[in-house]
């Protein structure tokens, strides 16, 4: 199992630490907030949906392999 570091976008927990099974990564795309900007939507498998701080590009290289000392292996 990996956990794939990002940072929380939700309203509550913007800017904490979050960390997601990357087996449980369905799909990851933006959307447009209400501002004009993107943010990073990932759909797990549960049903589960996290906005995060990183763009696209990031989280998707990131998933892909490029750890880049942000992908922790968890034994």
């Amino acid at each position: 199992m990996y956990l794939l570091k990002l940072t929380n976008m939700n309203e509550q927990l913007k800017g904490m630490p979050l960390y997601i099974n990357t087996e449980h990564i369905m799909s990851v795309f933006e959307l447009p907030t209400d501002g004009g900007s993107l943010v990073t939507a990932i759909y797990g498998t549960r049903g589960d949906t996290w906005f995060v701080e990183e763009g696209l590009k990031e989280v998707v290289d990131k998933c892909n392999g490029d750890f880049s000392g942000e992908f922790y292996e968890q034994r």
